[in-house]
């Protein structure tokens, strides 16, 4: 019988997501890192085996790879796409903050700064609205 073996960062929203979605599966073997690089580095040197896989965050893993110049590796799937939020603490928000920052932030994508950004960490950017 086989012996899967999944690597995550962790604790993590990954590790969260990752038990979750094999809950009840049979001969699953979870490392669990406490960094991001370190899961990408063992995978790429084979040190969890040759047929390890790794559950995390698309964009952070891309990123990862590039800074670290890991080579061997290649996404999978993807479970889940992933939206980034920001948000305000609402004790620290002045009247038309939000409305400024949303505008500011508008003027930015449509400029070319935000889609020069994401490139620059390889960072999937939704449209501009």
């Amino acid at each position: 019988m086989l012996n899967h073996r999944i690597a995550v960062y962790g604790p993590s929203i990954s590790q969260n997501a990752l038990d979750k979605l094999i809950a009840g599966l049979p001969n699953m073997n979870i490392s669990v890192e406490n960094n991001q690089e370190t899961v990408l580095k063992k995978l790429a040197a084979m040190r969890y085996g040759a047929d390890a896989v790794v559950f995390a965050n698309e964009d952070v893993t891309r990123y990862i790879i590039r800074r670290e110049a890991l080579s061997g590796l290649r996404p999978l799937a993807t479970i889940q796409p992933l939206t980034y939020l920001y948000g305000f603490p609402l004790k620290s928000v002045k009247p038309g903050m939000v409305a400024d920052f949303n505008q500011a932030l508008n003027a930015l994508c449509h400029d070319g700064t935000l889609p020069r950004l994401a490139r620059r960490y390889n960072v999937r950017m939704a449209a501009c609205k």
